[in-house]
């Protein structure tokens, strides 16, 4: 199952090849994309996809880097009447 700790896993990889990560985040886009019964866990995992997709397929800089770790590292609003688990 995808989940948001296998995106950062794979974002913070040394192992796996860039090339690798990009096919595997549009990949899970796409899938995603798919789907017609969006919960509110799909709508966050396409914005983490969307933005880990436009780390990894524009150039080697920091910035782009930093714009990444900072969304990703941002406290995530709690959907309404679910308690997170």
């Amino acid at each position: 199952m995808l989940t948001l700790d296998l995106i950062d896993r794979l974002l913070a990889s040394t192992i796996v090849p860039r090339e690798a990560k990009l096919a595997a985040v549009e990949s899970w886009r796409r899938e995603l994309a798919s789907m017609r019964d969006k919960r509110q866990d799909c709508r966050r995992l396409e914005r983490r996809l969307a933005a880990a997709s436009r780390v990894l397929a524009a150039r080697r800089t920091w910035n782009a880097l930093g714009q990444y770790l900072s969304g990703a590292l941002a406290p995530a609003p709690e959907p309404m009447g679910y308690p997170r688990q």
